[in-house]
């Protein structure tokens, strides 16, 4: 029989006499193929040139799923930061260097198959997801993350943006009704709910806040993306409120602040009390933020003083010792400047030495020391009365997170 050839997924593949080869989407691997030689590239750039029987696909194309996949979760890391559904990072424990952790690609490509239903579905729908971005001058492109100063930086944020946007998407189809036009959707921005409730505020409140509404992204954890998840902003039923001065904060970074704080307002509490007594939910918040702020302030300032006291100490030893080695009479060696001591940082020094802190860690610290939330009571009063719920009741206190 004579070898003939076919498409499929990688480009035109080639069957010789010995027969051909079938591609299985539930499971993306070749069964029951010999391939001959071919030349031709597929969607990766690359041919197969080795031939490969008993049920396996090539060595060149197995290498080419591997490292495209690779590319892909970099990609995202480097442009968004991703996080699975459940709130973990796409990490895993190097088999060489146990300490250092290195991209868990198998997780990832698992999640992704998963969500999509296979390899080749996940390739098809990207196809539509790069066909909505590309349409009407790239409209859509303009309103999906990431931000501008993010794509200044990020010379391949397209083909990120494109990936991102196939999970966002995928993830609206189990939340509307079947049909809906998400591009659309997208386009036409914020519910109508969300915009007269936030317009009454404004005007009951009658100062000036910075609020950022629809949103067509998953939702986030420690400003890392939660893929395979879709945040009531993008469905037009949340807001942000100074998302630079409030924070959001991890249950395991709350118990801590508890802790070091010595203050406690528990998730159930919160949760409760956030529907018939606001009040005490935001006394509650705010007196935990006062003692934070005030505690740190004054561990900062007692580690700096034992800096100096024992920079002064060394100083005086110092002196000392070279005054006993010093000759009567004998000509003094020219003075030396002394070499700059290393900067002294009295947050790493504090985190170092308190169990609560460490779990915050320094960069938490850092950013939050004058202060995790700057809501006035009667903002958030204004907002419980139009029915919004704060994130604050969450089990991860979303400080600057409110929807209806």
């Amino acid at each position: 029989m004579a070898g003939f050839r076919f498409p499929g997924p990688f480009g035109v593949q080639s069957a010789g006499e010995s027969g051909f080869g079938v591609w299985r989407s539930d499971s993306g691997v070749f069964h029951g193929c010999i391939y001959a030689p071919v030349s031709d590239r597929g969607p990766f750039g690359i041919s197969s040139e080795t031939t490969s029987g008993g049920g396996q696909p090539a060595a060149a194309t197995a290498s080419a799923i591997k490292a495209a996949d690779e590319d892909e979760l970099a990609l995202l890391e480097d442009v968004y930061g991703v996080l699975s559904r459940g709130g973990k990072s796409y990490k895993k424990k190097d088999p060489k260097k146990k300490k250092k952790l290195v991209p868990d690609v198998d997780a990832y490509v698992a999640d992704r198959n998963g969500h999509f239903g296979g390899l080749l579905a996940w390739r098809e729908y990207k196809k539509i997801a790069a066909a909505d971005l590309d349409a009407n001058k790239e409209k859509l492109r303009r309103v999906i993350e990431p931000p501008k100063a993010v794509r200044n930086r990020k010379p391949r944020w397209k083909e990120a943006q494109t990936i991102f946007y196939a999970w966002v998407r995928k993830s609206y189809e189990g939340k509307v009704p079947a049909g809906t036009d998400i591009p659309k959707m997208i386009l036409a921005g914020m519910s109508d709910k969300l915009k007269k409730a936030l317009d009454k505020v404004r005007l009951d409140y009658g100062k000036a806040f910075q609020a950022g509404g629809f949103n067509p992204r998953p939702q986030k954890l420690q400003g890392r993306y939660r893929l395979g998840t879709l945040s009531e902003h993008a469905l037009g039923n949340a807001i942000d409120i100074d998302a630079k001065k409030n924070a959001q904060i991890t249950s395991a970074q709350w118990r801590a602040i508890e802790k070091y704080t010595g203050k406690s307002l528990d998730h159930s509490s919160r949760k409760t009390k956030w529907k018939s007594a606001p009040k005490e939910v935001y006394d509650g918040v705010k007196a935990i933020n006062d003692e934070f702020v005030k505690k740190l302030a004054a561990d900062i300032k007692a580690a700096e003083a034992a800096h100096k006291k024992a920079q002064e100490e060394a100083a005086t030893k110092e002196a000392a010792k070279a005054a006993t080695k010093a000759v009567p009479g004998a000509a003094k060696p020219p003075a030396t400047k002394p070499a700059s001591p290393p900067a002294f940082n009295a947050i790493a020094e504090i985190v170092g030495k308190d169990a609560n802190l460490k779990v915050l860690g320094a960069g938490f610290v850092t950013n939050w020391s004058g202060g995790f939330m700057a809501l006035t009571w009667e903002l958030v009063k204004e907002l419980h009365e139009e029915g919004f719920t704060w994130g604050v009741a969450f089990g991860d206190p979303d400080i600057h997170h409110f929807e209806l």
